[in-house]
């Protein structure tokens, strides 16, 4: 578990394992080895309008870090490709004008509360749970196993 990265580090590490996916599709008759048959890369960190924010406080494109591995890596376009970045947008989330041209603009019943005590509870999830249950109901009904 590492909580520190440099832009150099993450670029590095990025790079590094796109050449093993890439040499791993290029060696598929290898049964020595597991064949990768796809690739899910998952970024969480602080963000900034598009980008990732690193340890030393420079900033990566998100469009970027796709491009590491498939640029110039044509074997790896032959997969199914994931990329989770769980970032935040800078200022833009806290930003009312941003969020009622997206509609997310919430009613101040909607929002986070504090009960004085540093405990944070949100009315939004009794909301929610019912939504899941719901489309549970109508998985069950539909005949789809949870």
């Amino acid at each position: 578990y590492k909580a520190h990265w440099t832009e150099t580090e993450i670029v590095d590490l990025l790079k590094q394992k796109a050449d093993d996916l890439e040499n791993n599709l290029e060696n598929e008759d290898n049964k020595s080895e597991p064949h990768y048959d796809g690739l899910i890369v998952v970024i969480s960190c602080h963000g900034w309008d598009g980008d990732i924010l690193t340890s030393d406080y420079k900033t990566i494109e998100q469009i970027a870090i796709h491009r590491i591995f498939s640029a110039k890596k044509p074997l790896s376009r032959k997969i199914p490709r994931i990329f989770i970045f769980d970032c935040c947008s800078g200022d833009k989330e806290r930003d009312s004008e941003f969020r009622s041209e997206y509609g997310r603009e919430s009613s101040a019943s909607e929002t986070d509360s504090c009960d004085g005590k540093g405990i944070r509870s949100n009315k939004r999830r009794s909301k929610r749970k019912n939504r899941t249950l719901a489309t549970d109901k109508t998985k069950q009904d539909n005949g789809y196993e949870q």
